[in-house]
């Protein structure tokens, strides 16, 4: 994806969404061709990550509607749920580099 093409996204979707302010390009993995659909995946989580310490860190985002922990190869992730895509795409960049107490000085990203 060329910034180009994200930077006419996001004023479309922010037509849509005038009380959220467009944010700053959230780097994607170079290997992504597409845009960041409503559903955000998180994983780095440790054991000892809370369902409820994750939904107060998600609920500051705009357009949060939940959230789904669960295990994958022994590991804990979360999907999290988002109104569209733009509110997805802003809470990535509100959210990366969030400490949170489980994560023993770790942060989200």
């Amino acid at each position: 994806i060329n910034a180009e093409y994200m930077g006419g996204y996001y004023q479309m979707l922010q037509a849509q969404h005038p009380h959220i302010q467009t944010p700053q390009m959230p780097q994607l993995p170079s290997s992504t061709d597409t845009v960041p659909g409503d559903t955000l995946y998180v994983g780095g989580l440790t054991q000892y990550t809370s369902e409820e310490e994750l939904r107060m860190a998600m609920q500051q985002c705009a357009g949060f509607l939940g959230l789904k922990l669960a295990t994958i190869r022994e590991k804990p992730v979360v999907f999290v749920k988002f109104a569209d895509a733009f509110c997805a795409a802003t809470a990535i960049h509100q959210l990366n580099g969030m400490q949170l107490p489980s994560l023993s000085g770790g942060c989200l990203n």
